[in-house]
């Protein structure tokens, strides 16, 4: 019975996955092109040939586009969980969860609301 060997077969990741957009792609090309400058920096400030050992450039460039395809995901994933966790508890404040500096109509608001 030759069927039960025979594989489902699954959507491919690249074709499913939320943040496989253009901003991947740009990552992952900084940081390839961050891991070559690492390399050719480590090679320069050693006063070695830029292009000693090329395949330490090849590991370079391919391990700065593989953390610049992960880092590309962190800001989907710790947004839902972060909405997950505000769905959980609504009683805390959105204000507690907002990152970042604070726009410049946010501190013109907050000024007024002190003056009061």
């Amino acid at each position: 019975d030759a069927s039960r060997f025979t594989r489902q077969r699954l959507p491919h990741p690249r074709t499913t996955a939320p943040h496989a957009t253009l901003p991947t792609m740009s990552s992952i090309l900084m940081g390839s092109l961050f891991g070559l400058t690492v390399q050719l920096m480590s090679n320069s400030m050693r006063k070695l040939p830029l292009s000693r050992h090329p395949w330490e450039h090849l590991a370079f460039i391919v391990g700065g586009g593989l953390v610049g395809y992960k880092a590309s995901g962190f800001d989907a994933y710790y947004q839902k969980k972060l909405d997950d966790f505000q769905a959980k508890h609504p009683e805390i404040p959105a204000e507690v969860f907002k990152v970042g500096l604070p726009t410049a109509a946010e501190l013109a608001e907050l000024a007024r609301s002190k003056s009061k």
